[in-house]
């Protein structure tokens, strides 16, 4: 099996999957024909998950790892200074060592904190995405992770408010989906699609030659973008920019301005043009005519008539004076 690790998101999933399979024999005891809990202190570890799914999810949109995303991390860290506090006083058989021990081992309901909210953030981002291997790789993670911390929220309220005994050792089934989340994303990586295709998509674009952006992601904005501008009128606000739309879409600005130069094949003016252009010819025709041209380009979005006339041409090759002439009422001139 070939596993291509050319992109971060490979990169991040297969240490979470590396990660299940370490939890896993970390908590269970071999024994002859028979397998047994070690009662050892739960492992920090289940505290990386759930970062490790954000930063799966966000490293498909393509921004480059920042010092914010090791906030991430943190409760990983604080849990790994506990746990490494509560083994050394056990080891040494300390007085309070069995207080703490009990302490650190009834605490791990943080573990389905950390899991249902980190999977539910996922399950919220990619909701409207289209469906892609990489994007169904992580809806079924996050729900896996919701299973789990389910599982744990029961076996806490059970154990530790309501001392009921429930047969079944539900841990069984924590560690069982842990596995199998490591399956699917092992399964994954053997079919792993390439980071980045084998040339760039257009030669005069070198820019973004080094782009994390995948395809996938990429189609997703795109559509991202054509729907707000197909089911809003945000193309007529005469202050429109690829700033304010970055924070609209909540796409980060030097994605859009990738998206519409190398996947849209042009400016991001020239797109807001073509929109603007067509409701200013559905103006034109509802009213027959009689709105004046520099009215109908303020109305448009546009800040002065002269700009309105140039991307009027380009578009329709002809001038709005033109136009009214040819397919509306003669008579009417502005």
């Amino acid at each position: 099996m070939l596993l291509k690790l050319a992109d971060t998101f490979n990169k991040l999933i297969l240490l979470s999957a590396c990660l299940g399979i370490y939890v896993v024999f970390y908590k269970f005891q071999w024994i002859t024909n028979e397998i047994k809990f070690n009662e050892r202190l739960w492992n920090p570890a289940w505290m990386l998950f759930g970062p490790l799914l954000h930063l799966a999810l966000r490293s498909l949109s393509g921004p480059r790892t920042t010092s914010k995303d090791g906030l991430h991390l943190i409760p990983a860290a604080l849990t790994t200074v506990l746990y490494a506090y509560v083994w050394f006083t056990t080891i040494f058989h300390y007085t309070w060592a069995s207080s703490s021990f009990a302490l650190y081992q009834n605490s791990y309901l943080v573990i389905s904190i950390s899991l249902i909210t980190y999977s539910c953030l996922t399950l919220n981002k990619l909701y409207s995405a289209k469906n892609t291997l990489a994007a169904d790789l992580l809806v079924m993670c996050a729900a896996i992770y919701i299973i789990i911390a389910t599982l744990m929220i029961l076996m806490y309220l059970c154990w530790n408010v309501f001392k009921i005994d429930m047969r079944i050792d539900y841990r069984f089934f924590s560690y069982f989906l842990l596995l199998s989340m490591s399956f699917l994303v092992f399964r994954y990586l053997a079919n792993a699609p390439k980071a980045l295709p084998a040339k760039l998509e257009d030669a005069v674009t070198p820019m973004y030659a080094n782009s994390q952006l995948s395809t996938e992601m990429a189609e997703r904005y795109r559509k991202m973008i054509t729907d707000c501008f197909d089911n809003t009128n945000i193309y007529l606000k005469s202050d429109l920019s690829l700033e304010l739309l970055s924070k609209t879409l909540d796409i980060p600005k030097h994605l859009l301005s990738q998206i519409f130069t190398v996947h849209m094949k042009l400016t991001f003016y020239k797109f807001v043009a073509q929109y603007r252009i067509s409701y200013a010819i559905e103006q034109m025709k509802s009213s027959n005519g009689m709105l004046t041209i520099e009215s109908l380009a303020y109305e448009c979005g546009f800040n002065s008539k002269t700009s309105f006339n140039k991307y009027f041409k380009q578009i329709t090759n002809l001038t709005p004076q033109e136009y009214q002439r040819t397919y509306l009422d003669p008579q009417r001139t502005p």
